[in-house]
């Protein structure tokens, strides 16, 4: 049947199929099978998610929102406690911490006495905390002699009740990121170590593929890694397609695997080595929860920030001429920072130092902090891939390498009278063994620092423009250093 109307502006046509009553009958049949199927398909996929978490409960624990309610408030306890409590407990031993008395109208005398007998009641308190105490550690301790490793990556029940203390080493440093800055003291694990936060599946990714004990940090020509404890991820950015975080686990990881499932036969799981780090599985509301503000990019991870200093500089860049191909005997890359204020920016340079194969960053002592969560983040995780190093003087190192390694410092200006000019430079000019110097955003580089460079170095730009942001300048500098 077709139905032909005409109007004003326009002529329409529609067409209409009438079908029996046994026809309509078979597609409805049809769809509700078709969506019964999608219905199992999905709950299969469920049942072996969740097998798989079941399986490998040594180190994947489903975070419920009750469980960070819980941690946020015995955080919020402890933190009073602490305020109002005038003893200190650490380990075995007992400060006592004097009190300020209040204003009072009593004699001296009775102030004497009422003095007496509160040292008396805080002795007896004194006995009474430490003898709590050690029931504490009593616990603890029990708890711990149940789990195959004790250390701060220690396993997590899937128990419905998890180890308090554990929880909080673990996901302790995730809750209420929104409330925290960049400063280094809002970043530190209950042992004082430096921690960094990574926001981002990418991010994410990264640092699993950079984690100790991966794969990829087998290989002999790679000399850093990181120190993960723990990351928590949506559940369909884990199993999920594109990302599948489980894939790039088994993939980073494929000796563990192999022997798990050696052992499961066997039923010899418990005699495995630890897992490196331990992975928490939760919806989106209670990343949410836990994080102080939504989390629409499907993970966080947490880590310890590895201590590099200048011996460790140049242990690594004489390795990494040692390890050079045939084909690059004498190639090595540095870009070092002079001064960089601003965590996007030294983020951003770390990413393009990344992609024009640096080999390692220096910093100097006044730069902002590699591991902050903005220049994490603005990384991409590239951060884990290039080594950061800072050092106390910029200068004497710049010399040092140039003595030790005959790595050519050039420091870039944005002054006409530079001896190079970037576009203008002949192949072979640039030394094949150099470290490529920025200062500060506003400042430049110290004049110090300038001295030790063997020469300066610029962009060329047409009239009228002065200079760059320092993201893309440093990216064109170490493009075109590289094929200079």
């Amino acid at each position: 049947l077709v139905i032909v109307g005409r109007s004003k502006y326009c002529t329409w046509t529609m067409s209409l199929q009438i079908t029996n009553g046994k026809d309509i009958a078979k597609i409805k049949r049809e769809k509700y099978l078709l969506k019964q199927q999608r219905k199992l398909e999905a709950q299969e996929k469920r049942d072996a998610e969740r097998n798989w978490v079941k399986q490998h409960s040594s180190f994947v624990t489903w975070l419920e929102i009750d469980e960070v309610k819980r941690l946020r408030e015995w955080r919020c306890s402890n933190k009073n406690k602490r305020e109002t409590s005038s003893v200190v407990i650490r380990g075995n031993d007992i400060d006592i911490v004097a009190v300020a008395p209040a204003a009072s109208n009593k004699t001296s005398g009775e102030r004497e006495k009422g003095s007496a007998l509160n040292f008396e009641s805080s002795s007896k308190n004194v006995k009474k905390r430490k003898l709590k105490h050690k029931e504490d550690n009593m616990i603890i301790n029990c708890k711990d002699s149940r789990s195959t490793n004790s250390t701060l990556h220690g396993d997590v029940t899937n128990d419905d009740s998890i180890d308090i203390h554990r929880l909080n080493k673990l996901i302790g440093p995730f809750l209420d990121l929104k409330d925290k800055n960049n400063s280094v003291d809002d970043y530190r694990d209950e042992c004082g170590r430096r921690i960094f936060i990574a926001e981002g599946t990418t991010v994410v990714k990264l640092l699993i593929e950079r984690t100790k004990g991966s794969i990829k940090c087998e290989n002999p020509t790679q000399y850093h890694h990181q120190d993960v404890v723990s990351i928590i991820v949506k559940q369909q950015s884990f199993f999920d397609e594109p990302v599948n975080l489980s894939k790039t686990i088994k993939e980073s990881f494929p000796s563990y695997f192999e022997k798990m499932d050696l052992n499961s036969t066997r039923s010899n799981v418990n005699e495995l080595s630890p897992f490196p780090f331990h992975i928490f599985l939760g919806a989106e509301n209670v990343l949410t929860e836990l994080a102080g503000f939504r989390i629409s990019r499907g993970a966080l991870g947490c880590g310890l920030i590895p201590h590099r200093g200048e011996d460790w500089l140049y242990t690594y860049l004489e390795r990494k001429i040692k390890d050079r191909s045939e084909s690059m005997p004498n190639n090595l890359h540095v870009l070092a920072l002079d001064q960089i204020s601003d965590s996007a920016n030294l983020g951003s340079l770390i990413r393009s130092a990344a992609a024009f194969g640096i080999d390692c960053v220096v910093l100097s002592h006044d730069s902002c902090d590699a591991w902050y969560r903005r220049a994490v983040r603005v990384s991409m995780g590239h951060c884990f891939s290039v080594p950061t190093v800072r050092v106390d003087d910029l200068a004497s190192c710049i010399s040092a390498m140039r003595d030790k390694f005959q790595i050519a410092s050039y420091a870039a200006v944005v002054d006409t009278s530079a001896e190079i000019i970037l576009e203008e430079a002949v192949k072979g000019e640039i030394e094949p063994r150099w470290c490529c110097v920025l200062g500060n955003e506003g400042c430049g580089i110290s004049s110090n620092v300038i001295d030790a460079c063997k020469s300066r170095i610029r962009i060329g730009m047409t009239d009228g423009v002065d200079s760059l942001s320092i993201g893309v300048a440093g990216a064109i500098l170490l493009h075109g250093m590289k094929h200079k």
